[in-house]
């Protein structure tokens, strides 16, 4: 949480991030699919857009944009 600084991860290709507080920690590459339990691997959700996600793998692309991202907080 204080790495997002309370505010949810996850953001659209041309839209800005979720305004409602990061509450669930969610795996990027999920651990149903092999994904490592790690601080790198962890993000913050709000409850409706981790159950979207669910079990899916990112795209390359989301992690190299939220790896940029997170460069900035």
């Amino acid at each position: 949480m204080r790495q997002a600084n309370g505010r949810r991860e996850h953001k659209p290709p041309l839209w800005f991030r979720c305004p409602a507080p990061g509450t669930e920690a969610d795996h990027i590459h999920p651990w149903s699919r092999g994904g490592a339990t790690e601080l790198w691997n962890g993000q913050l959700l709000c409850r409706q857009h981790n159950r979207r996600k669910s079990n899916c793998v990112p795209s390359p692309l989301y992690r190299w944009r939220l790896a940029r991202r997170r460069k900035k907080y």
